[in-house]
């Protein structure tokens, strides 16, 4: 599994954020059993508040195992310092969560124009 660090500036919408799954074996994760998928990204501080708690997208075909999330510049209008996960439900309604262990890493920056 891929996780690395996003930096951003406020109200950015890319990167779009990329998380590539592998299963134990080092093979892509196949998602073709999922319905659905979300992106949660929380303050990173024992608030946790959430920022961002919306849709996601898993790319076709489904067993390259990679999620996507597109930011909103709303997503991205308080500089901080945030933590974030993908949730993929499947047609059984059973949850997993990605990455596995940890958290995906994303800090949003001042802008230079404060715009």
């Amino acid at each position: 599994m891929s996780t690395i660090p996003y930096n951003l500036k406020r109200n950015d919408t890319l990167p779009v954020v990329v998380l590539d799954v592998l299963n134990s074996d080092g093979n892509a994760y196949d998602f073709s059993d999922a319905v659905g998928a979300r992106f949660i990204m929380c303050e990173d501080n024992t608030a946790r508040a959430v920022k961002v708690d919306s849709i996601a997208d898993i790319v076709t075909p489904a067993t390259l195992g990679r999620l996507t999330y597109q930011f909103d510049p709303t997503d991205t209008d308080t500089a901080l310092a945030y933590v974030a996960e993908f949730q993929v439900e499947f047609a059984t309604g059973d949850i997993a969560t990605f990455p596995e262990s940890g958290y995906m890493h994303i800090t949003i920056e001042e802008d230079l124009d404060a715009a």
